[in-house]
């Protein structure tokens, strides 16, 4: 019966890989594009309550 032991040394923090490839992908960001979405879609319904 074998134990293995080790460690790992953070070296650096990064974005989280999605939002990584969001940026990397979609300009702008994907988020970004569903706010003005929701945003205007809101506007033009001309919504009194969400």
């Amino acid at each position: 019966d074998g134990c293995l032991e080790y460690s790992i040394k953070l070296l650096q923090i990064t974005a989280p890989m999605e939002d990584r490839m969001e940026q990397a992908f979609f300009n702008p960001p994907l988020s970004k594009q569903r706010l003005e979405f929701a945003l205007t879609y809101i506007r033009e319904s001309r919504a009194s309550t969400l």
